[in-house]
């Protein structure tokens, strides 16, 4: 496992790289290639403006023509702690999956995922938490009837439509003219990702044989480098957006197309 000591002395530019392009991943429920969902970004006081004027992060709804909010992202950036989530919604608004990374400078880090299984309803827990005193790392995993909050992490607040709403301070869902319609992509060269599992292996070569240069988590951010098929998977070769993974871009590093979430392309 990589040692995931947390760097909170971001530079400037890469706090504005990182919101410039973060939203960019995909959620299970919506088909990529057919369905088109609205985009609104609000910032902490619900009032609707452009994610690229705010320096600490924004929220984001992803809305469907029908009203039913199918994908949300939070992120938020500051001097001693980040906070990432996206959340996303089946088509009557109903929570299905979450991507969570919460890391702080003092205390107790988080970061990982749920989701709700399409068979039989339990929802599947996968997590790692770090105490910042000793750096050790607890691996939680198990199943659940119902979807309960871990630590700080209100899961509780996402899991419907009226929740999240409320949980916004949004008194009514409304999608404004001038909202970006959207459609989500497998990553292409030149754009960014999310990492959409823990413990993924970022590798030498295009190969899963191939050694490992370090294993991220959820939500680490990267830029599409090029692309490579390999018995019948994708690749890609990849860069890193966060200051403190910076190193490991000197030489070319590759991730299984699997681990990365699809990007929105504006229609």
């Amino acid at each position: 496992m990589s040692n995931p000591v947390i760097h909170m002395k971001m530079k400037f530019l890469d706090i504005i790289v990182f919101l410039f392009f973060c939203i960019t991943v995909h959620c299970q429920s919506i088909n990529t290639e057919d369905e088109l969902v609205f985009r609104k970004v609000y910032l902490d006081n619900g009032l609707l403006k452009s994610f690229v004027n705010n320096q600490d992060g924004y929220t984001c709804l992803y809305i469907d023509k029908n009203k039913f909010i199918r994908k949300m992202i939070e992120d938020y950036r500051y001097p001693e702690s980040t906070f990432f989530i996206i959340s996303t919604y089946s088509n009557k608004g109903l929570l299905e999956r979450v991507l969570f990374s919460r890391k702080e400078s003092e205390g107790q880090s988080l970061w990982g995922y749920c989701n709700k299984s399409k068979v039989n309803d339990s929802i599947y827990y996968n997590y790692e938490i770090q105490s910042m005193n000793d750096s050790k790392i607890e691996h939680v995993e198990f199943c659940t009837n119902t979807f309960i909050d871990i630590l700080y992490l209100d899961i509780k607040d996402l899991t419907t439509q009226n929740k999240l709403l409320s949980r916004l301070n949004i008194d009514k869902l409304e999608i404004p003219d001038d909202a970006k319609l959207v459609r989500f992509n497998p990553p292409i060269k030149g754009k960014y990702a999310y990492v959409n599992s823990n413990n993924v292996n970022i590798r030498k070569s295009a190969d899963l044989n191939s050694n490992i240069v370090i294993q991220v988590n959820v939500g680490t951010l990267v830029e599409i480098v090029n692309t490579y098929e390999q018995y019948n998977s994708i690749w890609y070769e990849i860069k890193f957006k966060e200051a403190f993974l910076e190193a490991y871009n000197e030489k070319a590093i590759y991730v299984n197309g699997d681990f990365l979430e699809p990007i929105e392309s504006i229609q």
